[in-house]
């Protein structure tokens, strides 16, 4: 975006403030994703039946919300 007279600096802000929040708010999903990953993978052995491993039950649990 160039300098213009025209341009209305307070408008600018205000997108700059709005994508800002965005921006937070995206962020913060992804560090629940981020946790809730970190929790299944300290929860899973590594070895066994697919029908015990956590991270497997997580992604086909139907009854998520």
């Amino acid at each position: 975006m160039r300098c213009q007279r025209s341009v209305d600096v307070g408008r600018v802000k205000r997108s700059a403030q709005t994508k800002l929040i965005d921006v937070e708010e995206r962020i913060a999903a992804l560090e629940r994703v981020r946790e809730g990953l970190a929790h299944l993978i300290g929860q899973c052995p590594g070895h066994g039946r697919a029908a015990d491993c956590p991270i497997l039950k997580a992604l086909t649990d139907e009854d998520v919300t």
